[in-house]
């Protein structure tokens, strides 16, 4: 129903003569009173007047592999709705047939008599089908997750209008072409056996003769759907029911090539495992229809459409179409449902199977011989920090500027040394004739500096060498975490880039099917199914081109965190998807709404960067070292203040012991006498003291070129941190433009991306309908891979440059914070404080 809107006139009796002061107070203040809540109740009257609508849910039975459908399904049209309704699903409406159809029958027809709906969800071919042989139907229905729409008798199979006119769905008629086709291209076969669960099949039992069950669209006998199917591809298939009782039975006989598998209601999820275990145990390989829940249970491979969204997406139009008026046989079944080829890899090497190269590219795989490593954005830099080379030899210098300081300072220790000193001379006597005189002396000295401004400057030197040390530490960390974030996410942008063009293939390859078929049915030429060939063999181009970008990506993020090259890593792109994306525009993004709100973010972050900034920070403590080793050199010529005591004690004092000898005449006949103890000393142990002022003098003018040479250094730091601070200026306005350019370029590839997958969505209608020609869908689905490729790449560019600015800010680690994180919002606070700051100033400006 569409909005009531309401308008209206309000009449005053003042004329442009009257007085003011001629006007009444009372009247005017009730006027005024009338007038605001007539207002309020006019702004106020399209919520109080939103319709309250009922849907009811029939689900046929518990299926775990779809729970997700309902769910998808209640936001997708909570999306479209934007208050128009009020939609509730009421308890008692909401009911579950546990896969028995006289149960089912009974609540289908209690849901259109006795709970005053405006339209039903019917999950489930039986449960779908029901409604569908209403007749009447009163309440719209819409029939979810159907098996063989045409050959139950749902759709009309030449025109595909539904049986009924108040029942619909959303159908792709290319999809079971497509896995006809799909099944002899994995693997060579002549026949295939399809396990039909016994719900399916035992309640679709009416006309096993017909074999034109395809296209007529009373044909009940789903073994003459399938079999019909399989002629049309040129493949016999073999019916074999199973069911939770029977299954090991079933199995354990099979004669099979390939086993197809239905959905397997009323199966448990240890029920489908053991399925596809047992199979695997028979090397029989298996198809599923049930994607990604089948091929985890254990199936080979699944060619289907998982994207619950997606498919949602499609049953809420409709429903919202019905909600709105449009009777449900105005509105197309038609829908393009994507197909995505999914392996178990585990399964392929238990089976013996080895995957066909074309689909390595193309295929999701599921299980691996060795896991991917999951990998956050905080694990990288952890592993960065931990691992990287350069970290450790910035860590090493600090660890050798700290023990540098140490060492300096035990200038001032007290100082012990001993002495072992032994002297030889010769003529030891004036009086007679020489001799030698052997001393040796053992000495134990203790000293301590009192006073050396030498030494305090070299110390002060050595401190500032070790802030230079870890200033430089962290900066190369800053650069490390920004080269890290950069190297993560241009991975995350490949990853996304290879899965663009894996859909791309994906999509191709369907609407190559597509063509084949109308060309099949002679409603189309074979220059339609050349023109998708070509399309087919460049998108398997592209996916290599895009593969390789993925290995280099990966390549170059091993190497930052220093992990092997054939190291698979999972990366965690929940921080960085489109919804992601509209989140984070609070952190500056409101700040970009208007000019002056762009110069003030442009400013804050000019000024923390030059406030926060280790590259200044670190050439500052550069230039406090060399100021203080210019004050260090100056102090050589300043006294020097030591104290000094010695204790020693001498161990050997001895000369040439003389022999009584009597000399020969012609010398005079004198007798020499050995006088050992007249030259003994007067003492062997003792101790002294000093304390020494020491005052240097000159030492060949060497000190004033070494000041000379710092003070030219000291000159060269200065204006080196002059032009470092106009760089950083520099950097944080270019960093901030490209933040805000890549964010508007980002919301203008999105909005091009949302309009390119909608006329994409309605050209393959136009198409299937046959009032597109094939050249104009394929470049409508080229604009659409470039859209969104382009807005792909726009959102990580916006990424790069918010990681660009926190690292222009000194703030890196920022960058993989959550938005409810204290730092960011203590970040944030900051941000607007200084936003409000700069806007009081400008007030008074103006006053």
């Amino acid at each position: 129903m569409p909005k009531q809107r309401f308008s209206f006139k309000v009449l005053t009796a003042f004329q442009s003569t009257s007085s003011r002061l001629e006007i009444p107070f009372l009247p005017v203040f009730f006027f005024l009173l009338v007038f605001t809540f007539l207002i309020s109740w006019a702004l106020m009257f399209p919520t109080w007047a939103a319709q309250t609508v009922r849907i009811g849910i029939l689900y046929q039975g518990t299926y775990e592999a779809e729970a997700e459908l309902i769910p998808a399904l209640r936001q997708e049209l909570e999306a479209l709705n934007q208050g128009q309704y009020t939609i509730i699903y009421p308890e008692e409406a909401t009911l579950n047939g546990e896969y028995d159809l006289g149960t089912i029958r009974s609540q289908a027809q209690e849901l259109v008599t006795q709970h005053n709906l405006n339209a039903i969800l019917a999950y489930g071919t039986e449960a779908s089908k029901v409604f569908a042989a209403m007749d009447p139907l009163p309440v719209p229905v819409i029939g979810l997750s159907l098996d063989f729409p045409i050959g139950l008798g749902m759709l009309d199979g030449k025109t595909l209008k539904p049986g009924n006119p108040n029942w619909t769905t959303s159908f792709d008629p290319s999809i079971g072409n497509s896995v006809i086709r799909f099944v002899p291209q994995v693997l060579p076969l002549t026949r295939l056996t399809y396990l039909c669960v016994t719900f399916l099949c035992d309640n679709n039992k009416q006309d096993a003769n017909n074999s034109d069950a395809v296209i007529l669209p009373n044909a009940q006998d789903i073994k003459v759907v399938l079999e019909t199917f399989g002629r049309l591809g040129g493949l016999p298939i073999e019916v074999v029911n199973i069911s939770p009782q029977n299954y090991p039975e079933q199995i354990a006989q099979l004669d099979a090539e390939v086993v197809f598998m239905p959905r397997l209601h009323e199966f448990t999820q240890a029920q489908a495992q053991d399925v596809f275990k047992r199979l695997a145990d028979r090397k029989i390989p298996s198809f599923t229809q049930e994607g990604e829940y089948g091929v985890r249970n254990g199936a080979l491979v699944s060619i289907n459409d998982p994207d619950f969204r997606n498919i949602a997406r499609n049953y809420a139009l409709k429903l919202f179409d019905i909600l709105n008026g449009i009777p449900p046989e105005e509105i197309s079944v038609l829908d393009s449902w994507q197909i995505e080829v999914i392996f178990n890899q585990d399964t392929a090497r238990k089976i013996n199977y080895d995957i066909p190269l074309e689909f390595v590219y193309e295929a999701r795989m599921i299980g691996a011989e060795a896991p991917k490593r999951p990998l956050s954005l905080p694990e990288a830099f952890y592993l960065a920090l931990k691992n990287n080379h350069a970290i450790q030899l910035k860590t090493h210098s600090k660890e050798q500027a700290v023990a540098q300081t140490r060492l300096v300072e035990r200038g001032y220790y007290p100082q012990v040394t001993s002495k072992l000193n032994h002297a030889r001379t010769d003529n030891t006597r004036a009086d007679l004739q020489p001799s030698p005189r052997n001393q040796t002396t053992v000495e134990l000295e203790f000293g301590q500096s009192l006073y050396n401004r030498e030494l305090n400057k070299s110390v002060e030197s050595s401190e500032l060498g070790e802030d230079v040390a870890e200033k430089d530490l962290e900066q190369t960390r800053q650069d490390l975490m920004q080269q890290v974030s950069q190297v993560y996410l241009n991975h995350l942008l490949a990853q996304e880039i290879v899965d663009i063009r894996r859909t791309d293939l994906k999509t191709y390859r369907k609407l190559r099917d597509v063509a084949q078929l109308r060309y099949d049915l002679e409603e189309s030429s074979k220059s339609d199914v050349l023109r998708v060939e070509i399309q087919l063999e460049n998108a398997r181009v592209e996916m290599v081109n895009a593969t390789e970008s993925l290995f280099q990506a990966q390549v170059v993020l091993n190497s930052a965190l220093d992990l092997a090259e054939e190291t698979e890593l999972h990366l965690d792109p929940r921080d960085f998807t489109s919804e992601i994306f509209d989140a984070e525009q609070s952190v500056f993004g409101r700040y970009f709404r208007t000019s002056r709100g762009l110069q003030i973010v442009r400013d804050f972050v000019a000024t923390n960067a030059l406030q926060d900034s280790i590259e200044l920070q670190k050439l500052d403590a550069s230039i406090a070292q060399v100021r203080a080793e210019r004050e260090r050199v100056r102090s050589k010529f300043w006294p020097t203040i030591r104290v000094g005591a010695s204790w020693f004690q001498q161990i050997q004092d001895e000369h040439r012991d003389f022999e009584t000898q009597q000399l020969p005449p012609d010398l005079g006949g004198a007798t020499l006498i050995d006088e050992e103890k007249n030259y003994e000393d007067s003492f062997r142990t003792g101790w002294n003291a000093q304390i020494s002022l020491i005052y240097p003098l000159y030492n060949g003018g060497s000190r004033y070129k070494e000041i000379e040479v710092i003070d030219t250094q000291l000159l060269q730091l200065i204006t080196q941190r002059e032009q470092l601070k106009d760089q950083l200026t520099e950097q944080a306005r270019l960093a901030h433009f490209q933040l805000y350019s890549s964010r508007n370029t980002a919301i203008g590839a999105l909005k091009s991306l949302e309009l390119a997958t909608e006329s994409l969505r309605l050209g393959e209608i136009a198409y299937l309908q046959g009032s597109l020609p094939i050249i104009d869908l394929l470049d409508i689905q080229s604009n659409r891979i470039q859209a969104e490729i382009q807005a792909t790449v726009a959102r990580y560019q916006y990424f790069q440059g918010l990681a660009t600015v926190f690292r222009v800010m000194n703030r890196i680690h920022l960058f993989p914070k959550r938005l409810d994180a204290a730092v960011l919002i203590e970040f944030e606070t900051a941000l607007e404080s200084y936003f409000e700051n700069q806007l009081q100033q400008l007030q008074k400006l103006q006053q």
